[in-house]
């Protein structure tokens, strides 16, 4: 859980702080703000999501994918297949160019 996560050890938090101790509701931010960082791959998303200790356990790829997409369809993120190297071709995501996030 949240509790154990780096990010939770990091800042010496004990326990979430958000309304019914679910974080599901920060997924598209977070996903908007490592993509504003570089461009990435889902599984990429996933463990990044994970560092941040959303649940237990890996986040549920449907959910990250679903909010890809519509982030996708609302033209924040756009989406290239990438066929170089080993293995099965990847779908990389990056922010639009409209799109800019400030730190």
């Amino acid at each position: 859980m949240f509790e154990g996560s780096k990010i939770a050890k990091k800042y010496k938090l004990t326990k979430c702080e958000c309304p019914s101790g679910k974080m599901t509701r920060f997924v598209e931010p977070c996903l908007l703000f490592f993509l504003s960082q570089k461009p990435s791959y889902g599984y990429e998303l996933m463990d990044q999501l994970d560092e941040f200790g959303f649940q237990k356990g890996k986040p549920d790829p449907a959910m990250v994918y679903r909010t890809l997409r519509s982030l996708e369809k609302e033209n924040c993120v756009i989406s290239k297949w990438d066929t170089k190297g080993a293995g099965p071709a990847k779908r990389n995501y990056e922010l639009t160019p409209t799109i800019s996030i400030s730190a």
